[in-house]
Formats: structure tokens, C-alpha cells, sequence
């Protein structure tokens, strides 16, 4: 997969669009724990050169979302949005790694307690 902004692969993991110290920050790896995108996109303007622009187009979102984002006047409320938003930023496990909500392999019931439920 191609990065959206810089064009680079990303399939090793993260281009250096946003800067690997970026996520070290503890403010930042909580609100990347909660899936607060709004939190992420504030602190990634004040700590980085990032462009409104340019966050739009590495999560998928218009920049007036972005922009709104940032103000504090909306959220993604949206799991998947959430989930394509911080993998598309780079975020560092946990949320970059889970399934978003809705995923069928995720809401599986697994076969072991699919067998007991079936046995009584």
C-alpha cells in the first residue's frame, strides 16, 4: 500500500509523514488507546508541520472534517471511521492492529463455544 501523501510504501509499516517520535508522547498514545482522532489530529498540528491537508489525505477525511476536528466541533463517532483514521495516520498498536467494530472475523463466535452452546 501506498502512502496517500508522500507516495511511498507502506507496507513495512509507517512512511515518516508523521514523525515515529510523534506517537512516543504519552498524551498521544492515550488518546490513541481511546480512538480519539480529534485529540490526535489537535496534537499532530501543534507538534508537526502537518498541513490540514495533508491529514486529510493520509486518513481518508475531507479537510473541512479535519478542520472541524481540530476546533473541537465534531468527532468520529464512526468505529471504522476511527479505525481507517489513526491506521492511516500510522498509529502504533493497539487500535492499528484491532478489527473495527462490525468486522465479521471479529464478532465470530469461536468454534470452541459455538460447540458448547450447540451441545446442551
Amino acid at each position: 500500500m501506498l502512502c496517500g501523501n508522500c507516495g511511498r510504501d507502506r507496507t513495512e509499516g509507517r512512511c515518516h509523514c508523521v514523525p515515529a517520535e510523534f506517537w512516543k508522547h504519552a498524551d498521544v498514545r492515550a488518546a490513541v488507546v481511546r480512538g480519539d482522532v480529534a485529540r490526535v489530529v489537535r496534537l499532530l498540528r501543534r507538534r508537526t508541520d502537518l498541513t490540514q491537508e495533508v491529514i486529510a489525505t493520509l486518513t481518508g477525511l475531507s479537510q473541512g472534517m479535519v478542520s472541524q476536528l481540530e476546533s473541537g466541533k465534531r468527532s468520529l463517532r464512526n468505529a471504522a471511521k476511527r479505525h481507517r483514521a489513526l491506521e492511516g495516520l500510522g498509529a502504533p498498536c493497539p487500535v492499528s492492529q484491532q478489527r473495527p467494530p462490525g468486522d465479521l472475523e471479529s464478532t465470530a463466535v469461536p468454534k470452541a463455544v459455538d460447540r458448547s452452546l450447540s451441545a446442551r
